[in-house]
């Protein structure tokens, strides 16, 4: 075999006596994963999975829109009196005539305290043409302070068509000097509601039933207490009525 010739073989086999020697020690490159795959892997890890589930959807904004009809309501200003040391009710309902389109809807009411234990709570449900109480109940006082719901179909009270009424509650200290009472007013009247619209706080909110939108929220509220969405959407109605209470 000429020099020539071998000098060709030892060149050609260098590249291949590199490989066999570099190839078991080389790494291969980390294989190609998609986005999803990712996400899956990431979701399933507990860390990521916590983050996940405390990551809630932002709530529908809720913009409020007064119906117009009938004159302001009295639950602000004038509508508490009597003895300061008791904590203090407040009728949430806006500053206008708040409508329903149910029969016997909840009304709402907040306390800012917890009554005395000898401190007794009267509801009141009034014709507001005819001035005749269509109901009057003594209930339990609440024992923790914040919203507090009156379902009037508990006590037998179904609202008249297009009938304005006045609601109240009433912190009574001495049943002998009920000018010491405290209380506070609301103002309500029934409605139908179109059946092709959908029934959702969106909607009530915007067409000014504003007992069915609360009444939804609060429903949200108390079926699912850890969530935010519902209590912001809550929060955000009442302080377009000007009522500003604490997010309980």
């Amino acid at each position: 075999m000429s020099h020539l010739v071998r000098l060709c073989l030892a060149f050609s086999l260098v590249p291949a006596l590199s490989f066999a020697q570099e190839g078991p020690s080389q790494q291969s490159p980390p294989p190609v994963r998609s986005a999803d795959a990712v996400l899956e892997q990431e979701a399933e890890s507990p860390r990521h999975a916590r983050q996940f589930s405390e990551v809630s959807p932002e709530p529908a904004p809720i913009f409020w829109k007064p119906a117009g009809v009938g004159a302001p309501t009295r639950r602000v200003a004038g509508g508490v009196r009597g003895n300061v040391a008791l904590p203090r009710p407040t009728a949430l309902v806006p500053q206008r005539m708040g409508l329903t389109s149910r029969a016997a809807p909840s009304l709402f009411w907040h306390l800012d305290g917890v009554a005395p234990s000898e401190v007794r709570l009267f509801f009141t449900l009034t014709d507001e043409k005819g001035g005749m109480p269509i109901a009057e109940v003594e209930l339990s006082p609440p024992s923790r302070a914040g919203v507090q719901r009156i379902r009037l179909a508990e006590h037998g009270v179904e609202l008249a068509n297009e009938q304005p009424y006045i609601w109240s509650i009433a912190l009574v200290s001495d049943m002998t000097k009920r000018s010491r009472d405290l209380v506070t007013l609301g103002s309500i009247q029934r409605r139908e509601w179109p059946r092709d619209r959908p029934q959702d706080a969106t909607h009530f909110a915007e067409f000014g039933f504003w007992y069915d939108a609360l009444e939804v929220l609060s429903d949200a509220v108390e079926a699912r207490p850890a969530e935010v969405g519902p209590r912001t959407q809550r929060l955000s109605l009442l302080e377009q009525a000007e009522l500003q209470i604490p997010m309980d």
